[in-house]
């Protein structure tokens, strides 16, 4: 008997869209190269201390979001939270901290772009306006999702740094700047606030987990990437170790492009600045927008992250390819940011992973749309092949992506 679904790779796509389907009744096997799941989402433990690489803040899990639905769907809770702030925005001549409530965000807005603030309380306010209507009109809804948020952005003539102070944002939440994001996106972006999920994605795809194999799912760790033996417009028949597997419908779910590059740090928590957020958005320099990167700081009370008096540091380069900068050059982004850094460090480890690569002609893959809120779904021509990239930082993209592919399923 053929399966409905046969997925290569457990990243969070993959396994979402396999644990859906398989919570659906659908039968689904799950193939993963690795000897656990996760992909670009690992947790690494360095002599006490724990990072998890996976973002600590998203858009999608607040209520009545993409990620809260899909993980409602399949019966499964989880303890979120937003904190104030929510977290800060350093660039290279000030800060900002991001707040749940609108108002407050925009006091600090305020303070440091005071000659354009009068404006920037317009972008708040039109984005409601719009955020209120897709709530009340199917049609506003669509619209907003298909349009671009260039054309909404321009008319506002910000200035360069208010610009980047958008763009740094959306690029790591979404992995974009802001005018290429759909409205859509780009209102949640200011209009909402990211939520914390308490253990992070990596806790979330581990319930994910659980519903797979309680519902039957079936997965074969250490499964060397499978090769497709034929195909056809009905089924896929894929070469694995244990023989022959024949599945309706195959995804993929591998890295397609390098993952950027990490610092895990260890660092005592005296060093800790008053007032940083356990969350920093940070850019070096205006002039440079590859060089953005966020800090994700464990906190005081969490001792699983930490021993006793010690934090876990996560500096997460999502622009530098792995072995193009060396440790003490990403060092120096940080410092500016930490001051006496070096003095109250423990270790500093890098932590570039290898992308996951599936050997197919990338021509091969066509996405399945270019609206401006496309999924990241792509499809061989005329055959039940699709591919979800494992990537870090898009998350509401990937979740599009499954609910699409799901839907096509069921």
């Amino acid at each position: 008997m053929a399966y409905d679904l046969a997925v290569a790779g457990g990243g969070f796509g993959g396994l979402a869209a396999a644990a859906l389907l398989s919570h659906a009744g659908k039968k689904v096997v799950l193939l993963e190269p690795a000897g656990d799941i996760g992909g670009v989402l690992s947790v690494l433990t360095i002599d006490g201390f724990r990072f998890a690489t996976g973002p600590a803040l998203c858009f999608g899990l607040e209520r009545g979001g993409p990620l809260e639905r899909i993980a409602a769907e399949m019966g499964i809770s989880f303890a979120a939270s937003v904190n104030s702030p929510v977290y800060q925005v350093a660039l290279p001549d000030r800060r900002i901290n991001i707040y749940a409530e609108a108002g407050e965000t925009l006091e600090e807005l305020r303070r440091e772009f005071g000659t354009e603030v009068k404006t920037i309380a317009g972008l708040f306010r039109d984005a409601r306006k719009k955020a209120d209507r897709a709530v009340k009109s199917r049609l506003s809804s669509h619209i907003i999702k298909r349009q671009r948020a260039s054309g909404f952005i321009s008319g506002y003539g910000f200035s360069s740094e208010f610009t980047a102070f958008l763009d740094v944002q959306a690029r790591i939440f979404f992995g974009r700047r802001a005018s290429e994001l759909s409205l859509a996106s780009f209102i949640s972006l200011i209009d909402t606030a990211p939520v914390a999920i308490k253990g992070g994605l990596r806790r979330l795809m581990e319930q994910m987990l659980d519903v797979f194999l309680e519902t039957g799912g079936e997965i074969m760790y250490n499964t060397p990437w499978p090769r497709i033996e034929r195909s056809n417009h009905k089924s896929v028949v894929l070469s694995t170790l244990r023989g022959p597997l024949e599945a309706r419908t195959f995804l993929l779910n591998s890295s397609n492009a390098s993952t950027g590059t990490s610092l895990c740090i260890g660092i005592r928590d005296d060093v800790v600045p008053v007032g940083m957020a356990s969350d920093v958005i940070c850019l070096s320099d205006y002039s440079s927008a590859g060089l953005h990167f966020s800090l994700t700081l464990s906190r005081a009370e969490d001792e699983t992250a930490a021993p006793r008096g010690m934090r876990s540091l996560l500096a997460s380069f999502p622009g530098v390819a792995p072995g193009t900068a060396d440790a003490g050059v990403l060092l120096s982004q940080i410092r500016p940011l930490i001051p006496f850094l070096d003095g109250f460090m423990v270790f500093s480890h890098e932590h570039a992973p290898q992308p996951r690569v599936y050997d197919v002609a990338s021509g091969r893959l066509k996405r399945i749309s270019t609206a401006a809120d496309a999924p990241l779904l792509y499809r061989m021509p005329s055959l039940p092949v699709y591919f979800i990239p494992d990537v870090n930082g898009a998350v509401v993209p990937t979740v599009h992506a499954v609910r699409r592919l799901v839907s096509s399923i069921l």
